[in-house]
């Protein structure tokens, strides 16, 4: 019963802080496609992803309430357009064996690029 309720703040405190990431990022170039874009809070567990992940189909970024470490509103905004920038791109999960791992390496490439002119 303990660790739902330390469950569910941890889920409110990352909610808080993805929802103020949310609201800078409606008044940047990425705002619009944000607009079309549903952001969830997963449930922790095995197979979660790091961060978060895209689901490219459903316009969906799913994101994990417990990352390695706890991250700041500025960090999750930096998360929130990077998973955004894959949608946007229609950036999918990347294909088994050696070129998805290249294609996948080349998407991050592109996102942070993108990212880095944005500053």
């Amino acid at each position: 019963m303990a660790s739902a309720h330390a469950a569910d703040r941890r889920r409110a405190e990352v909610s808080g802080r993805v929802s103020s990431a949310c609201a800078t990022l409606r008044d940047s170039l990425l705002g619009p496609l944000l607009s079309h874009v549903t952001i969830s809070i997963g449930e922790p567990g095995v197979g979660s992803p790091a961060l978060g992940e895209v689901q490219v189909g459903g316009r969906r970024i799913v994101l994990n309430p417990a990352p390695a470490r706890d991250l700041t509103v500025e960090q999750w905004v930096y998360v929130v357009a990077h998973l955004t920038l894959h949608l946007g791109f229609e950036h999918g999960p990347a294909a088994p064996g050696e070129e998805g791992r290249l294609r996948a390496l080349a998407d991050e490439l592109v996102i942070d690029g993108f990212l880095h002119h944005l500053r």
